[in-house]
């Protein structure tokens, strides 16, 4: 049985909620690994915006069920959840995660998280469980966990960078993968194409015998590692803290989701 990832929804669409693809891309990568997805919200009320102009409606939805778009309805209240069922966390990004999971796109550093937000994440953190924030989500771990002086990453955005500094995270512009994909770039630039050599092992799709293509957690049981530098599409890792065999696995993400949080092992 394939490990069991709880991913923390804030509602549907960008501008008040999950964005789309973000969520979407990490469910499909957890798919293709073979896990055992648990999708969750928490059961609170959001403000609608329209998308189309970008403005505030007056009215409200629920964060719960408008998340149940993306999880075709097979998902919980985040009440309902306990980190001990889980092996590992992720929360895709999107304004709901700076809005409906915690109150940081309106106090900014003096931001807090919602209290069952909050515990699975001290949780996930305290049984030294994987646990992947993408995009703005950084800024929720910041809010729960800057004691713990969390290393992440929110990108180039300078300040927000100097905000999740000024609630206790440790910031830095580019994850490991991002320089990895600039030493492949600069190769390719440079006229070296040849692909770095697959190790035996990595990436297999479990029960299939097949090997992976970079697009999953390893969820063969040796140890994981991550996807070669050859692949295709950037990715977003995944801290473990070295625990349960779930060492230093990522998922794919497209490029505008290459943000994660990174923890102190």
């Amino acid at each position: 049985m394939g490990k069991r990832v709880g991913v923390i929804l804030s509602g549907c669409g960008f501008k008040d909620g999950a964005e789309i693809h973000e969520a979407v891309c990490t469910l499909l990568a957890l798919d293709r690994a073979g896990a055992e997805i648990v999708c969750m919200a928490p059961d609170v009320d959001l403000e609608v915006v329209d998308h189309l102009t970008g403005k505030t409606t007056g009215e409200k939805r629920n964060v719960l069920v408008e998340s149940a778009r993306i999880a075709r309805g097979e998902i919980k209240c985040t009440s309902e959840v306990r980190m001990h069922d889980l092996d590992a966390l992720v929360l895709p990004g999107g304004f709901g995660a700076a809005k409906n999971l915690c109150d940081f796109a309106e106090k900014g550093a003096e931001a807090t998280a919602l209290p069952d937000v909050a515990r699975l994440i001290r949780a996930c953190l305290d049984q030294k469980k994987p646990l992947g924030a993408i995009c703005i989500a950084p800024a929720v771990v910041a809010a729960v966990a800057g004691d713990m002086s969390p290393k992440l990453t929110i990108g180039t955005d300078q300040g927000t960078a100097e905000t999740l500094e000024e609630m206790g995270a440790r910031h830095e512009a580019h994850c490991e993968r991002d320089r990895g994909r600039r030493r492949s770039q600069d190769r390719h630039d440079s006229g070296l194409h040849a692909r770095p050599q697959r190790r035996p092992g990595l990436n297999r799709h479990r029960g299939t015998g097949r090997q992976g293509t970079g697009n999953g957690l390893n969820s063969t049981g040796d140890g994981a590692h991550p996807a070669d530098e050859s692949s295709a599409r950037p990715a977003a890792w995944i801290s473990s803290m070295g625990v349960n065999g779930l060492a230093r696995k990522c998922v794919t993400a497209p490029p505008c989701t290459r943000r994660v949080s990174r923890l102190p092992a």
